[in-house]
C-alpha cells in the first residue's frame, strides 16, 4: 500500500496547514482597529494586501514595497505617502503570533474589510446623531 503525499500549496513541497479562523479573525481585528486610528486609507490598504498576496505572501517583499512607497511614491499627492508611512508601521508592528504568511494575507484581508464596517458604523451613528 503507497503513502498518501500531503496537499501542497503548490508554491513549494509544504504541507498545506490548515487555517485557524479563530487567529486570523483575533489577528484582522487588532489590525482593522490600527487602520481606523490612524485614519488608514483603506483603498491604499487593499491594494497593499493585494501586492502581498502577488508575491506570495513574502513579508519582506511586502516591508520593502510599503516602504518604496512611503520614500519615494509615485507621483501622487503628499496624503498617498503618509498612508504608505502608516501601513509600513502597522505591517512591521503587527505580529499576529501563530499564522503563516497565507493566513496573515487572510488577517490582512479581513483588517480591511472590518475596517471598512467600523467606518460604516461610525458615519452611520454620526448621521443618527445629526437628525
Amino acid at each position: 500500500m503507497k503513502a498518501q503525499a500531503e496537499p501542497t500549496d503548490g508554491r513549494n513541497s509544504a504541507p498545506v496547514v490548515p487555517t485557524d479562523w479563530d487567529k486570523v479573525l483575533d489577528a484582522a481585528e487588532l489590525l482593522s482597529r490600527q487602520f481606523v486610528r490612524d485614519q488608514v486609507d483603506l483603498a491604499e490598504a487593499e491594494k497593499a494586501g493585494d501586492y502581498y498576496v502577488r508575491r506570495k505572501c513574502d513579508p519582506a517583499a511586502m516591508v520593502k514595497y510599503l516602504h518604496e512607497m512611503a520614500t519615494n511614491p509615485p507621483p501622487r499627492s503628499k496624503r498617498t505617502q503618509r498612508q504608505y508611512t502608516a501601513l509600513e508601521r502597522a505591517f512591521s508592528a503587527w505580529r499576529p503570533e501563530g499564522l503563516g504568511p497565507d493566513d496573515r494575507a487572510r488577517a490582512w484581508g479581513w483588517a480591511v474589510r472590518l475596517a471598512k464596517a467600523s467606518r460604516r458604523a461610525q458615519n452611520h451613528q454620526n448621521n443618527q446623531r445629526r437628525r
